[in-house]
């Protein structure tokens, strides 16, 4: 963690910095040999020297020309100037307020320096970050009145004898669609597919990697060009092997057949209620909050017989899955406004159900075939519920959304485009820390798209990556090994696939359950309920005078697994602030 720090509140500026030659546990930490630049994250195909001395202050878009996935900083006694490239994949955070400026990669280190009052905390915030599941809001704001951290394709120019700081958005995230030809998009497809494996043998040569063997369209693909570059790596999988006690998990199946078409191992590990406080302490210092649902990260995280790697590859996180389609549905063009704000509302807050995962899923086929009327947004011990999220909240999310579609359609964005900024500007680097990212940030990682799809991939017209047409149709003609093992969830690569097939298949995902949602599958788990009593009735005080039904727990013991959740993860972190707790962090 590094900390820089100015304060021209007195006339005369003081500059003060700390963990500058520390190491960046999940990405690279490089710093100039004249010491006044770094950056943190990866890069591929140029030395840093070529980076720092690319002129990247003044013309930031050289940025997005490298192979990389970082942000950079300049810094000296009376200037600082911070960027991101398009990528979206690390973490900066920074404060500004009345000439006042701290930047670090770890939102404690921001807190230490501020050491923050009750009064500096946006309470209606937290409420917005309550009902996303710890997720953070698509303004790329915080609770912490004056933090933010810095979205991608943004540069800032901050002078210490003025006191004064701009902020300018230098390129966009969106496809230019000169790329229309299928094979033409499946061949560049493969040709960065290549060249990630071939960099990443290069810069780890004699380490160990580890993959998470998902059972999923990514992971199949991550394997088979790691396979082919010479890499072997440990295939594992953090779940519940079997979520209804008796069949084993979809997911599961699925993996176990990867793993045995591709002749290799893959290690189930077990989700483990019983180490909840241990995973809860390294979710907070790591990851506090994030994307929507962030409090499941706890839940995908299980270190006890977690595989002795070195570097962990992973489908991952920032703008790479939507690259590949993920979120652009067929027909995405003819999509209007209204289908969008829908969209990005509920992926807003689609994490927090108000019922348990088996509740949600039967109300939601009946309500399909009309045979269920119960308000879906309503849940058990709603009243309590409404008193940390009422409806104004939910107003207040909708609003900084709408103003988020608003200013890109604006531009001209389309539907896809919108969607696929929103999950890299507004998604994208608060997930680097998350349970499968990085496995809560304990591992040296990367991502099999970003950065080294992106170039490509922009050029490619939406129609390749509905429904992830580019990326099945890669698996068909790149990967055949795994055409015939279907998806993690529900689906198959056959283009012949029957309605009836389908539907049995729907059915057995339905029967088994799957291996990721531990939070349902352990919902009145002992462990888990003393942890949760223990922390809501400590000493701290700030939650409690904010949301007095916080001291109700039997009222939060009874809503739903992802309510209850996301209330306890909200409640972690301001005791956190409040108790200085983060003051052992370092």
């Amino acid at each position: 963690m590094f900390v820089v720090s100015y304060d021209s509140t007195s006339g005369s500026p003081i500059i003060k910095t700390r963990g500058l030659n520390s190491k960046c546990v999940t990405s690279d930490f490089v710093r100039s040999s004249d010491g006044h630049q770094f950056y943190e994250g990866c890069c591929f195909g140029v030395d840093a020297d070529q980076l720092f001395s690319s002129g990247w202050q003044n013309n930031p878009k050289v940025l997005n020309t490298f192979r990389s996935a970082l942000f950079i900083v300049d810094f000296d006694d009376t200037e600082c100037t911070f960027a991101a490239d398009t990528s979206g994949r690390e973490l900066l955070f920074y404060y500004f307020r009345k000439g006042k400026l701290i930047l670090s990669d770890s939102f404690w280190g921001i807190v230490e320096e501020l050491d923050p009052s009750y009064d500096d905390i946006d309470w209606a915030m937290v409420s917005e970050m309550i009902a996303c599941g710890g997720g953070v809001p698509c303004d790329n704001s915080l609770f912490v009145n004056g933090v933010r951290w810095l979205a991608p394709n943004t540069i800032c120019r901050y002078n210490a004898l003025s006191g004064n700081m701009t902020e300018e958005v230098f390129d966009e995230i969106r496809r230019s669609g000169e790329i229309t030809d299928l094979d033409q998009a499946v061949e560049s497809f493969d040709s960065a597919m290549k060249t990630m494996a071939s960099d990443l043998v290069s810069k780890h040569q004699g380490e160990k990697f580890g993959l998470g063997l998902s059972g999923g369209l990514d992971s199949r693909v991550a394997y088979h060009y790691l396979k082919c570059a010479g890499i072997e790596p440990t295939c594992f999988n953090i779940c519940v092997k079997r979520p209804h006690k008796v069949l084993k998990a979809k997911s599961v199946i699925q993996a176990e057949k990867l793993a045995k078409r591709a002749g290799v191992d893959v290690s189930f590990i077990e989700w483990n209620p019983s180490s909840i406080r241990e995973k809860n302490l390294l979710h907070l210092k790591n990851q506090p909050f994030g994307t929507c649902g962030c409090f499941g990260n706890v839940y995908k995280y299980e270190g006890h017989g977690y595989p002795n790697i070195d570097v962990l590859v992973t489908a991952g996180n920032a703008i790479g899955p939507c690259l590949v389609g993920v979120s652009a549905p067929k027909g995405s063009k003819n999509l209007g406004r209204d289908d969008l704000l829908r969209y990005l509302n509920n992926l807003a807050t689609s994490e927090v159900w108000p019922r348990g995962l088996t509740q949600v899923t039967v109300h939601g086929v009946l309500r399909k075939i009309g045979l269920d009327h119960v308000d879906a947004n309503i849940g058990p011990n709603q009243s309590t519920w409404e008193r940390f999220v009422p409806p104004s909240t939910y107003s207040r999310i909708a609003d900084r959304v709408e103003t988020f579609v608003d200013q890109r359609l604006a531009k001209g964005f389309g539907y896809a485009d919108i969607t696929m900024d929103y999950r890299t500007s507004a998604l994208g680097a608060v997930g680097r820390m998350g349970a499968y990212e990085s496995a809560l940030g304990t591992k040296k990682s990367y991502t099999i798209y970003t950065p080294f799809l992106i170039n490509e991939a922009l050029k490619w017209d939406v129609s390749l990556v509905e429904e992830r047409l580019v990326l099945k149709e890669l698996i068909r003609k790149k990967v055949p090994e795994f055409v015939d093992v279907g998806e993690e969830t529900t689906g198959s690569l056959s283009e012949s696939q029957t309605r009836l097939v389908h539907y049995f298949d729907l059915l057995m995902f339905h029967l088994r359950g799957t291996g990721i949602y531990a939070a349902e599958w352990y919902a009145n788990d002992p462990s888990i309920k003393e942890a949760l009593r223990c922390d809501l009735q400590n000493d701290c005080g700030w939650f409690k005078e904010a949301y007095p039904a916080a001291c109700d727990f039997d009222a939060i013991w009874g809503l739903s697994p992802s309510r209850m959740n996301s209330i306890w993860l909200l409640k972690r972190v301001i005791d956190c602030i409040e108790s200085k707790a983060y003051l052992s962090f370092n």
